[in-house]
């Protein structure tokens, strides 16, 4: 089975030893921001998923986003690469593409899923003995 976004975050935490305070501090974000997506309250928005991927960059992201490949990036172009450079550019572009397709899809899931609500609505109003299931 694979793992979510927040398992993968905390095997990032243990593989670089460290705990939520320590890793919110070393990307510059809040401690209760990490501790909500490990507990799964919250999922990483594209913000903090490009801090990880920038700080450590031996994080396979493809990995770390989607929960493909190895945890740790076997590319020689992209370990000890700077962030800064021109091909890890392109990368958080695709990234952040692809992250955008996502929302695409979760919001066109989401628009079906109230049409289909309104739909059973008038199904119940104009069937009322019917009961579902």
């Amino acid at each position: 089975m694979q793992n979510t976004i927040s398992e993968r975050l905390k095997m990032i935490l243990d593989y670089y030893k460290e705990n939520p305070n320590s890793f919110a501090k070393s990307i510059n974000v809040s401690d209760v921001t990490i501790r909500n997506v490990l507990s799964k309250r919250n999922k990483p928005g594209y913000d903090l998923i490009v801090k990880i991927c920038e700080k450590y960059n031996e994080i396979n992201p493809e990995w770390f986003i989607f929960g493909k490949d190895e945890m740790l990036s076997d590319n020689p172009l992209t370990k000890g690469s700077d962030m800064n450079s021109e091909f890890d550019k392109e990368k958080i572009e695709y990234y952040k593409n692809q992250i955008l397709e996502y929302r695409q899809i979760i919001s066109e899931l989401n628009h079906i899923i109230s049409e289909l609500r309104g739909n059973l609505k008038v199904t119940q109003k104009n069937y009322p003995d019917t009961k579902p299931g």
